[in-house]
């Protein structure tokens, strides 16, 4: 039989287990789960560093937890001092200003998420020094295209000296002088930044200084350059690919490796616009600006080619004696892609983790114009994953190679046979099924011949 103190002791316990299943340990392990929440607190933040960028600042930085949404930053005057939240929503790192010069601190992260918050392993601590003296230059200051119009500029961080921003100047030769003084409205605290809003087809010269509380240092020694990317043009890196298909026509086997160097690829077919303000005709026979120019042969593609090349005063790649056509593969001017080029520049460039059937997707729908009437606006399917529209339908697309059967060993950066009668098309058209879009699909027409059907788009050789 159950007393009455005994049913009193009984009730006060089942309080108490009510009362403690309630609670929330403040910290957890990062590996421990949390049984309230069902999930896990994050691991510590690990590497907590700190270090003076000026006489009144620290820049404290630390590798993330696992798990963690939001990590606090807490600082103390001594090591095993009272730690005071400082910033509450940090990723990776926090400028703390405001500071006392000749005065050390210590600091230590936590690493939070909805479960629970995770102390930092151990702490990290900067003295300020009274004064503080210009850091050195920067140094291995590089600089690489980013697009027609953008250009990323990077560098390493002095040998010497607190940094609390660099300042990057521009130059249009490498003498300078180095007067613009680019992303002047931004405070660039890391060793890269993206300069926008240039020239396409243009080359630009960089240097760095860094610059802090004591002043600023003289400019890097060595200069980075970078040629911004032709307008309408996308650079296609090196790669090797296995051209041709194991499940296509029989002039698309057998399957071997093609290795291509870099190239510029247009990220568009050329359009009656682009073709008349050269050639002062538009020959197709569907008009519109943004079409594409079609009923154009081989050798009026070769001729716009060196037209536009001297019109922007690049050297041009075609030569002609005797009614024979020679192509300078080193000259920088437009010319048109190799079949190799096209058929890699079309299945992706290497950027694809598996193999399309069409340039940019396995439906054609999705990224061509195929079985209609007529040809369509450039750009109005979706590009594939170079950001290239229209290796699939609209216009077939002339090639610099002979027609030829494959062989099956390897090649690197192939031509083409040096004679032939037909010239290489590719990509299909307005009017084709959609077994002719294929990437792998080709097609061949006279070098003179010309159709309603047939366009062209741009490369040109990367330097």
């Amino acid at each position: 039989m159950v007393t009455k103190r005994a049913a009193l002791l009984l009730t006060a316990l089942m309080v108490s287990i009510v009362l403690l299943s309630g609670c929330k340990e403040l910290f957890h392990p990062g590996s421990e789960e949390n049984e309230n929440g069902g999930g896990y607190a994050p691991s510590a933040p690990t590497g907590v560093t700190a270090t003076p960028l000026s006489s009144s600042s620290i820049q404290v930085t630390w590798t993330a937890g696992s798990g963690a949404t939001k990590h606090h930053v807490y600082r103390a005057a001594s090591a095993n001092g009272t730690y005071t939240q400082i910033d509450d929503n940090s990723v990776s790192g926090y400028i703390d200003y405001g500071l006392s010069a000749s005065t050390t601190y210590y600091y230590k992260i936590y690493a939070e998420n909805s479960y629970a918050a995770t102390q930092s392993s151990y702490t990290s601590a900067a003295t300020l020094s009274e004064s503080v003296s210009a850091p050195s230059a920067p140094t291995g200051v590089t600089a690489e295209a980013q697009s027609s119009i953008s250009i990323q500029v990077s560098w390493s961080a002095p040998s010497s000296g607190m940094v609390s921003e660099y300042y990057v100047y521009r130059a249009t030769s490498y003498s300078g002088p180095y007067t613009t003084r680019v992303g002047s409205a931004d405070t660039i605290t890391s060793t890269a930044y993206t300069d926008t809003g240039l020239n396409a087809n243009t080359t630009y010269y960089y240097k760095v200084s860094a610059k802090n509380s004591g002043g600023e240092s003289g400019q890097s020694i060595i200069w980075g350059l970078a040629t911004t990317l032709p307008a309408n043009m996308v650079l296609v890196e090196e790669g090797t690919f296995l051209m041709g298909s194991a499940y296509g026509d029989d002039d698309e086997k057998p399957v071997h490796q093609v290795t291509v160097k870099s190239f510029y690829m247009g990220t568009y077919e050329v359009t009656q616009k682009e073709w008349r303000e050269m050639m002062e005709t538009d020959p197709s026979y569907f008009q519109g600006d943004d079409l594409p120019v079609e009923h154009v042969s081989w050798m009026d593609a070769v001729e716009y080619c060196n037209k536009r090349s001297q019109q922007e005063g690049l050297q041009p790649c075609y030569r002609s004696s005797g009614g024979v056509i020679t192509c300078d593969w080193s000259a920088n001017g437009y010319r048109l892609p190799t079949e190799a080029e096209w058929e890699y520049a079309a299945k992706g460039g290497g950027l694809d983790f598996l193999e399309y059937e069409y340039s940019g997707g396995n439906s054609a729908d999705t990224v061509g114009w195929y079985s209609g009437n007529r040809t369509h606006p450039v750009g109005t399917k979706a590009a594939n994953s170079l950001g290239i529209y229209g290796m699939s339908g609209n216009v077939w697309e002339w090639c610099w190679d002979w027609y030829e059967p494959y062989g099956s060993g390897a090649q690197t950066d192939p031509t083409g046979a040096a004679s032939g009668s037909d010239r290489v098309g590719r990509g299909g058209s307005w009017h084709d099924d959609a077994r002719h879009l294929r990437s792998a699909d080709r097609s061949s027409s006279g070098p003179s011949s010309r159709g309603i059907d047939l366009g062209f788009r741009l490369v040109r050789s990367a330097q």
